[in-house]
């Protein structure tokens, strides 16, 4: 089975509850793309219209890999009309408000499963994604939230938690895509094994933000010149590698709630970037997944949490030697660990699931459409189809 084979194969629409009118202190514009990442799509249409890429306003990051629809907005005397190829801006409309994530009510998909051997194996497909659709999937970040992670199992903020802020520096210096190319993996490889001596990763880094933060280290590399380093970064960024640490911790906080009791090797387990949580067992008949509930993200101060699921929060800190008074965290200035409320299971919504033949006659294919609620991913629905 194989999905985004093409990008018509994964479509995603926002849906928005901005009120949007005839006029308003901003304009807001439906953005279609494909085959591009929302950043980079914000980028072009900043460097195209002339508008400062701080002033497009938008509620969240679409996949790469597909056909996206979103809405961004910026003042309403600026102008983000633009169709190229892979990317389109359109007025919709006016609003009072700029877009922000609190304005996605969902996210509407459909997607194309393909080259599935039978049409008993694609029935069957269908039937496992009305079932999840009723009882409902674990709500983990899937692999899109931890795009800062690299090819590492190690965390950028986990480090600023351990007092570290120089490894933290390392990882942003050295981290680099599984995929990259052969020279960008030699020159990691060469500022990792000399962290330290400034002269000679000097001409690695002759340009940009690496170039700044460089100069820096060169003229005090002392604790206090890492953190001013760390605070060299922009506070999205320092957001991206918090988010991803948070998401992480969640996500094993998530499979020890849900599966508690379980052995190890009686999980069934989906892979979300460089880890593995579970998302059913071997023995279905006798297991339920426990009633939804709110699960906070660790951070020095959270909501009140019942007993038993306090007791796994704090055990998933210990696992990583942590505890919650260091989220605290003062020297970091441009970005902080707050705690946001997360559902524990996810139910699709409105789901239709469709068999025909591929083109080729060779396979079947499955048509899915359905809705998430923001922040959930349709990747970790297909994922589970998979695997359950």
């Amino acid at each position: 089975m194989k999905i985004k084979s093409t990008p018509q194969d994964f479509q995603v629409e926002e849906r928005i509850s901005l009120p949007i009118a005839s006029r308003g202190a901003y304009a807001v514009y439906r953005l279609w793309k494909r085959g591009i990442t929302t950043l980079e799509a914000l980028q072009r249409l900043s460097r195209a219209c002339r508008v400062p890429e701080s002033e497009i306003r938008y509620g969240g990051k679409k996949d790469r890999q597909g056909e996206t629809v979103q809405f961004v907005t910026v003042p309403s005397h600026r102008n983000l009309s633009y169709r190229e190829g892979d990317l389109c801006s359109s007025l919709e409309g006016y609003a009072e408000e700029p877009m922000g994530p609190l304005w996605i009510t969902e996210n509407a998909f459909q997607l194309v499963l393909r080259e599935i051997p039978s049409a008993g194996e694609a029935h069957a497909i269908c039937e496992k994604a009305h079932e999840i659709s009723r009882r409902g999937m674990p709500n983990y970040y899937d692999d899109q939230r931890f795009g800062a992670q690299g090819n590492t199992r190690e965390f950028f903020a986990e480090k600023l938690l351990q007092g570290n802020p120089s490894e933290a520096l390392k990882l942003y210096f050295t981290e680099i895509h599984p995929q990259a190319p052969q020279r960008v993996r030699r020159r990691s490889v060469f500022i990792s094994r000399h962290w330290g001596d400034w002269r000679k990763i000097y001409p690695f880094c002759k340009k940009g933000l690496p170039l700044k933060v460089l100069s820096m280290l060169r003229q005090d590399d002392s604790p206090s010149g890492f953190w001013k380093g760390v605070n060299t970064l922009s506070g999205e960024l320092l957001g991206i590698y918090i988010s991803s640490f948070q998401s992480f911790l969640w996500n094993r906080l998530l499979g020890n709630y849900l599966f508690q009791g379980w052995q190890e090797e009686d999980l069934l387990c989906v892979s979300c970037a460089l880890w593995s949580f579970p998302v059913g067992v071997s023995k279905k008949a006798s297991f339920f997944l426990p009633e939804p509930c709110e699960i906070p993200s660790h951070a020095a101060e959270t909501p009140p949490m019942e007993p038993n699921l306090y007791k796994l929060w704090i055990g998933v800190l210990k696992e990583r030697s942590l505890s919650p008074e260091m989220f605290a965290l003062p020297e970091l200035q441009r970005a902080y660990f707050g705690s946001f409320q997360r559902p524990s299971l996810v139910f699709p919504r409105k789901m239709q699931a469709f068999v025909e033949p591929e083109e080729s006659g060779k396979f079947q294919r499955v048509s899915l459409s359905f809705t998430l609620p923001r922040g959930s991913y349709a990747t970790l629905l297909v994922k589970s189809i998979r695997i359950l």
